[in-house]
């Protein structure tokens, strides 16, 4: 990322971001439940931004050096506990935001 300008750089946080909500908004849909995105972003909109910026600059260091970086923002994330789906079982309402 260097040589870019601060304005590129947020253009392409902003991509991925964007990316990111759709998809999210997708397999919320799938799942037979109603998304609402400003409900969602009002409350995640600050981490999901951070996450993205972190991810963009993690995979440039990595593809810069070909290796993973020893000095990057990923080791310093917290790690976000991952739920046991059960995906035969009915959707739960309280799974995701949903109006």
């Amino acid at each position: 990322m260097r040589g870019m300008t601060v304005e590129e750089i947020n253009l392409m946080v902003a991509r991925l971001r964007s990316s990111v909500l759709a998809t999210i908004q997708n397999e919320i849909t799938q799942m037979g439940h109603r998304f609402d995105a400003a409900l969602f972003l009002r409350h995640t909109s600050a981490d999901l931004t951070q996450t993205c910026a972190e991810a963009l600059f993690y995979g440039a260091e990595v593809f810069a050096s070909e290796e993973p970086p020893r000095s990057s923002l990923a080791p310093s994330l917290p790690r976000v506990p991952q739920p046991h789906r059960n995906y035969d079982a009915a959707p739960s309402k309280s799974a995701c935001v949903c109006k």
